[in-house]
């Protein structure tokens, strides 16, 4: 259950605005594939390599989004995790920062920039 992943992943915590990148920030899937059995990696990689999304802020919301419908769906109701969906938005967050180096890139505003010029 995502309950307890939520909880054993600090989820729950806010994330400090100085370690968040910016929403505009460049962002690509620069892995493999992810496991059958990896729900997060795998609504990451849905919202870059599917949906086509690049910046930091669209990958985050959409992925947000997407493991809130899924938990929602098992036991919403039930479990009333609808007041926690502020808390989504966070947990993608930190899921992209953990991600950057692994299995996506976090290119900053300002590296895109300079490529330009």
């Amino acid at each position: 259950m995502r309950a307890i992943s939520v909880l054993r992943h600090g989820w729950l915590r806010p994330v400090p605005a100085a370690q968040t990148p910016s929403f505009r920030a460049h962002v690509a899937w620069i892995g493999p594939r992810p496991p059958a059995g990896d729900e997060e990696r795998q609504a990451v990689y849905a919202a870059i390599v599917d949906r086509g999304l690049r910046t930091f802020g669209q990958i985050a919301a959409a992925v947000a989004d997407d493991l809130f419908r899924r938990d929602f769906a098992r036991c919403g109701w039930l479990a009333d995790i609808g007041l926690f969906r502020a808390w989504y938005v966070s947990g993608a967050y930190l899921l992209l920062r953990r991600l950057d180096g692994t299995a996506i890139s976090i290119l900053p505003v300002e590296a895109m920039v300079s490529r330009q010029c």
